[in-house]
């Protein structure tokens, strides 16, 4: 007798809920019933294949989405078509993941901020200062030396603290969008797309605008290249404001005038929305430093 083919031929229940099988497949879980070629090589070879190409396939048709359809992912979630499509979480993961691949390839890193910025650019620039000399008496060395830790800290937890922005955005969105009323959650899924959205967009943007400006220097000897912060940041918002207006378009179907001015003031509130996640950066960087 071979193993489990007893089990196969008499079970007439579930192995996970056991319920009563009517079919192939368990009508209250999903579980698919086993059968003796179940047990085979060629089979676990197939199912393995399978289950990598449907998902590569899958995540490659919601990053399209992502990005060619703003909002629909969102419409769709809520709308209950869901298995066609990589969940909210497990899409930003993954983005994530890959943004932080990109820019360890490319460096084109937005939201890391070194120990300067905090200590001459802030509006807690005295309080940053106070907390950083302490530190460096306490270890007895030089800001210069704990500037190299603190950038290096901040450079490996900036990908990783990103996610802190994604509640506040979906708060601005309950305060905007109160009438009619709206669950937190569909809100908080919005955002988590746009940020999947953002995180896309960043890398190829930014390196194509530091290859644009390097090129302009070379042919016509104009060096902007001090001057890329203030051309990414104008080209980060005017890809936010776009995505945000397609985006709620379809997910709020409000009038084009309310949308965009809505969509406006959500792009200037995400500053302020990055001004709170430096700060969360600032304190965490400081405290692993």
């Amino acid at each position: 007798m071979r193993p489990h083919q007893s089990k196969l031929k008499s079970s007439n229940t579930c192995p996970s809920c056991k319920s009563v099988l009517v079919g192939k497949y368990c009508h209250n879980c999903g579980e698919r019933i086993l059968s003796s070629s179940d047990y085979s090589l060629r089979k676990f070879i197939e199912e393995s294949v399978d289950v990598l190409t449907h998902y590569d396939s899958k995540l490659y048709r919601s990053i399209r989405l992502l990005m060619s359809r703003p909002g629909f992912l969102t419409h769709e979630y809520f709308e209950g078509r869901r298995i066609s499509h990589v969940k909210p979480v497990q899409l930003f993961l993954l983005i994530n993941m890959a943004y932080f691949l990109a820019v360890s390839l490319f460096g084109s890193e937005t939201f890391a901020t070194p120990l300067e910025v905090y200590l001459n650019h802030s509006y807690y620039g005295s309080l940053a200062r106070a907390m950083v000399e302490t530190r460096v008496a306490e270890r007895n060395m030089s800001i210069e030396q704990y500037q190299v830790i603190f950038d290096y800290a901040s450079a490996t937890l900036s990908k990783s603290l990103i996610f802190t922005m994604i509640p506040f955005l979906a708060l601005i969105l309950q305060a905007l969008y109160w009438r009619p009323r709206h669950y937190y959650v569909e809100n908080l899924v919005f955002s988590i797309h746009f940020f999947s959205y953002l995180l896309v967009f960043l890398v190829p943007a930014l390196v194509s605008l530091r290859l644009a400006l390097l090129a302009l220097r070379g042919l016509s000897h104009w060096d902007l290249t001090g001057y890329a912060d203030y051309f990414a940041t104008i080209i980060v918002a005017a890809a936010t404001l776009s995505y945000l207006f397609l985006a709620l378009r379809r997910v709020r179907a409000q009038s084009a005038i309310l949308t965009l001015a809505k969509a406006t003031l959500i792009t200037f509130a995400l500053f302020y929305v990055l001004w709170i996640y430096r700060f969360v950066l600032f304190v965490t960087c400081f405290y692993f430093s």
